[in-house]
C-alpha cells in the first residue's frame, strides 16, 4: 500500500502525458459540446488563422521576440515556482491548457472547415510542436518533483532522472528550438497548407 503512494509522487513523464492526453480529450469534447451554440457563429477558429497568418507581417525577427516574451515569460514563472510549492501546481495547470488548446482548436478545425481542416488545425503547431510537447511533458515532471519537494510528503517524492540538471537543460534546448521553428518555418508552412487547402 505504501509502495502505491509514493508512486503516485513521482510525477514521471508517464503521468504528464496522461494528463496532457485526459486534457486533450477534455477539449475535443468541450469543442463539440460548446460548437453549435456558441463556437459556430464566432467562427474562433477562423479569427485565430488568420490571427496567426498576420504575423507574416512582421519580419522573423520581431516575431522571434514576439514568441520569446510570451512563451519565455510563462517558462520562466514556472522555474521560479520550482523552487516553491507552487511550481507543482502550475506545471500541473501548463500541462492541462496545452492539453485543453490542442484539443479545442484541432476539433474545432474538424467541425468548422471538414477533413481538410484537420490539416489546416495540425498545421497552426508545426513544426513548433514537435518541440513544445516533449520538451514541457519532461521539463514539468522535474519542476513539479523540485516543487514537491517543498510540500509535506516530501519524503514520498523519488528522484526520477540520473541528471535532472541536464534533463532540464534539454528541455530548455527543445523550447529554444521549438521557438525558433515557430518564427521561422511556421509562418512559411502554415502559408503554404491553407493556400493548398483553401479554406479561405
Amino acid at each position: 500500500m505504501e509502495n502505491r503512494k509514493i508512486s503516485v509522487w513521482k510525477f514521471t513523464p508517464e503521468f504528464f502525458l496522461v494528463l496532457f492526453l485526459a486534457a486533450f480529450g477534455v477539449g475535443v469534447v468541450g469543442a463539440n459540446l460548446f460548437w453549435e451554440p456558441y463556437l459556430q457563429q464566432g467562427n474562433v477558429l477562423g479569427i485565430y488563422m488568420l490571427f496567426q497568418l498576420s504575423k507574416e507581417e512582421l519580419s522573423t525577427k520581431e516575431y522571434f521576440f514576439y514568441i520569446l516574451k510570451y512563451r519565455g515569460g510563462w517558462l520562466f514563472m514556472c522555474l521560479l515556482g520550482s523552487f516553491s510549492v507552487w511550481g507543482l501546481p502550475l506545471a500541473i495547470l501548463t500541462v492541462l491548457i496545452l492539453g485543453l488548446f490542442l484539443g479545442g482548436i484541432l476539433a474545432l478545425a474538424v467541425l468548422q472547415f471538414g477533413v481538410s481542416g484537420m490539416a489546416g488545425g495540425a498545421a497552426l503547431f508545426l513544426p513548433q510542436g514537435l518541440c513544445y510537447l516533449p520538451a514541457t511533458i519532461f521539463l514539468m515532471g522535474e519542476l513539479a518533483r523540485k516543487s514537491a519537494s517543498h510540500l509535506r510528503f516530501q519524503g514520498k517524492v523519488k528522484k526520477i532522472s540520473q541528471n535532472p540538471l541536464l534533463v532540464v537543460a534539454l528541455c530548455l534546448g527543445g523550447y529554444i528550438l521549438g521557438i525558433l521553428l515557430e518564427s521561422y518555418v511556421n509562418p512559411i508552412f502554415l502559408n503554404f497548407v491553407l493556400e493548398k487547402i483553401k479554406i479561405f
